[in-house]
């Protein structure tokens, strides 16, 4: 009797520390899993086939499905990737298959469609797990929603090449664009510079204030934007000088966007605290860049010295060297 009440006394526990060891092994499971849903990362482990054995709720809100309806999907149908070009790229469960050990793809962002179609931008690292037979047995896609950062990266770039007032380039942007006229000239192509300095601008502000000003080169902007093309380069390049830069257009054709622009700008009103005021005219220096200017400097110069001899003759005037 004392054999069996100590043999089941062993037994009770034994299967005490394997309750126990359940237990723990339960309760961790409970805390990864709890871990994995609070992370910002979307998580996502499948088979070796592609099929998926679990995904967090990141991943659930950036694909657009209930963690627990996709257990079982494969994970080209859940986990959708393009190029930010939008061209396709590697399905998931292929890209998978050809690694032996933790990569990111060549194109640093991707592009993740949810179901309701929704585009992110994500980093990704794709991670195959293998037994110990170097077989592998699980893959894990852990990818990061960076649709924020680059839109903060976007609008540092945007605000670092415009002026913030008018949204026209700003000097330094503008000088890269003539830089490059300048090459592209060498090769054949015509351009076309304009240089612009306004008449009684200094008149306006001391008659209506300075926010009346603002209101004006707004108003400027928009109008002398609404003259040139979509490919044509408009820039402030100080408080009342302006510069725009014609692709692929010569002297010729550059005269009905000058004499359009001079016209509009001379005709210009704006509005401003509830009354229509008379804009400030400018003064109009034109000059065909060729193969001779080899640098921006030497460009700029002709054009502001047109610019001179058109505000000489008087108000609203233009001049055009070639």
């Amino acid at each position: 009797l004392l054999i069996i009440i100590s043999v089941l006394a062993g037994a009770l526990r034994v299967l005490v520390r394997l309750r126990s060891i359940e237990n723990s092994l339960n309760e961790e499971k409970e805390l990864a899993i709890g871990t994995l849903n609070n992370i910002a990362d979307g998580v996502i482990v499948t088979d070796s086939q592609g099929f998926i054995l679990s995904m967090n709720r990141a991943a659930g809100h950036m694909t657009g499905l209930a963690p627990e309806r996709a257990l079982g999907e494969s994970i080209d149908e859940v986990y959708r990737l393009s190029r930010p070009s939008g061209d396709p790229c590697m399905p998931p469960g292929v890209f998978a298959t050809l690694l032996s050990g933790v990569a990111t793809r060549a194109h640093r962002y991707q592009t993740l469609e949810d179901r309701q179609g929704v585009l992110h931008y994500v980093e990704e690292t794709v991670s195959p797990i293998f037994d110990e037979n170097d077989q592998r047995v699980r893959v894990s896609f852990i990818f990061r929603d960076v649709s924020a950062d680059l839109a903060h990266m976007e609008q540092m770039t945007w605000d670092a090449q415009h002026d913030h007032l008018t949204g026209a380039l700003n000097r330094r942007a503008f000088e890269v664009e003539l830089q490059r006229a300048c090459l592209d000239t060498r090769q054949g192509r015509a351009c076309t510079l304009i240089y612009l300095d306004l008449d009684d601008f200094k008149h306006l502000n001391d008659t209506h204030g300075h926010h009346a000003g603002d209101a004006f080169l707004v108003a400027l902007v928009r109008t002398m934007s609404s003259c040139i093309r979509r490919h044509d380069s408009l820039a402030r390049l100080g408080g009342d000088e302006f510069a725009i830069l014609l692709n692929d257009c010569d002297l010729n054709n550059a005269q009905q966007i000058v004499d359009n622009l001079a016209r509009s700008i001379s005709e210009l009103t704006f509005t401003f605290e509830g009354r229509a005021l008379k804009g400030a005219g400018a003064s109009i220096g034109v000059h065909a860049i060729t193969s001779r200017d080899t640098d921006p400097e030497t460009v700029m110069r002709r054009v502001d010295e047109a610019c001179y001899v058109a505000k000489r003759r008087g108000k609203n005037q233009v001049c055009i060297v070639a």
